[in-house]
């Protein structure tokens, strides 16, 4: 994302650790891909916060890495380790995110029990970084659309009928159910999980 360059020493951690809008986007979206996905989801301790792990300088840390980011850090501190959860107060946001894929799992086994022979799947001639399926399990119908290309919107023509929004780039399972139909627009670096009515 350009925030970081390579080597580059983190004086200030909470702003390193605070999303900005477009990354929030790119966590979401590589979440909204994670829980949609067959199979056991696994997720990293801290990943629902963007947890980062700094080099903190101690007298067992080499002055050249100290505040810098470590993504094998087996061998360091609790303090390059810890969790420290006012990060995830700090991505609220993303830690709600998370909360809402998680509960929208447990409540559609589709993305985790559907039949592989169930999915028709829709790329797109223009966007290929644009991917959209359809699953059909117990009776019901689903809908997924990603535009993961952060420069250009995707216009996804629905298949036919109302379709509920189950999770979008904003929210997962709002109290208020949207129900859409026809072409929807993709943001860059979104997605959507629609569900037939």
């Amino acid at each position: 994302m350009g925030k970081l360059k390579k080597e580059e020493v983190i004086t200030n951690l909470n702003h390193n650790v605070h999303l900005n809008h477009e990354e929030l986007k790119m966590h979401k979206l590589a979440a909204l891909f994670l829980f949609t996905s067959q199979g056991i989801t696994m997720i990293h301790e801290g990943q629902e916060f963007a947890r980062s792990k700094v080099i903190e300088p101690t007298e067992f840390v080499e002055e050249t890495e100290a505040g810098t980011i470590d993504h094998n850090s087996y061998n360091k501190d609790n303090n390059t380790n810890y969790l420290n959860f006012q990060h995830a107060e700090l991505n609220r946001e993303l830690v709600d995110y998370y909360k809402g894929l998680i509960k929208l799992r447990k409540t559609h086994d589709v993305f985790s029990k559907a039949d592989y022979n169930n999915y028709s799947f829709q790329n797109f001639k223009k966007n290929e970084f644009a991917l959209a399926y359809n699953i059909k399990h117990k009776n019901k119908n689903y809908y997924v659309a990603f535009n993961a290309n952060p420069s250009i919107s995707q216009e996804v023509e629905l298949p036919s009928g109302w379709w509920e929004i189950l999770a979008d780039e904003n929210s997962v399972g709002s109290e208020k159910v949207k129900s859409i139909n026809g072409t929807i627009t993709l943001n860059p670096s979104t997605g959507i999980v629609l569900k037939q009515k």
